[in-house]
């Protein structure tokens, strides 16, 4: 009845069916990309233009070494007069830096470092303020509309990002609390 080419094909094709990992249907490649699991937005990493604990309370000349030389320096704001007093100190230059750096040194140490941003950062994205300044992003001590601050933040006794129209417009630290 059956001849002996139809049974061997017929046996042969379940044979193959049954085979672990194969299957009888073909399946086209799929030409949709799938969706990320987290419905949150990727994140741009941030290059750290400076290590902030490497350059707070040191010398013009231990500066220099981590930055390079001044660019300017500020000749009008040369005195400066801890909080508090109604004493000024004399001699207290402001120097501008590479990558938007600017230190205020009293009695010769980097005091009051500002940081203008090179490159747009958003505010909603705050953190990556510290990223930027080598600090590690943890919550704010307060945070509004205006700002966000941190205290005591690796040593530092107040760091500030300053928020305009959705981006920081500059970021603010106070190494010691003597320098506030």
């Amino acid at each position: 009845m059956f001849s002996t080419k139809v049974v061997t094909s017929t046996i042969l094709v379940f044979a193959l069916l049954a085979l672990p990992g194969c299957s009888h249907k073909q399946v086209a490649p799929s030409t949709k990309t799938e969706a990320p699991a987290s419905s949150s937005k990727v994140v741009q990493a941030v290059t750290q233009i400076v290590k902030l604990t490497d350059i707070a309370e040191k010398s013009e000349a231990e500066v220099a070494k981590i930055l390079g030389p001044p660019l300017t320096e500020l000749k009008d704001q040369d005195k400066w007069r801890y909080y508090g007093s109604n004493e000024w100190i004399a001699n207290c230059p402001t120097f501008h830096y590479i990558n938007g750096i600017s230190i205020k040194y009293v009695e010769g140490k980097a005091a009051q470092i500002t940081i203008t941003p090179v490159d747009p950062l958003a505010y909603a994205d705050f953190n990556k303020a510290l990223q930027l300044v080598g600090l590690i992003p943890v919550t704010p001590s307060a945070k509004t509309d205006a700002g966000a601050t941190w205290n005591n933040i690796e040593g530092i006794y107040k760091f500030q990002v300053f928020n305009y129209k959705g981006k920081v417009s500059y970021i603010y630290a106070i190494v010691n609390e003597k320098y506030r």
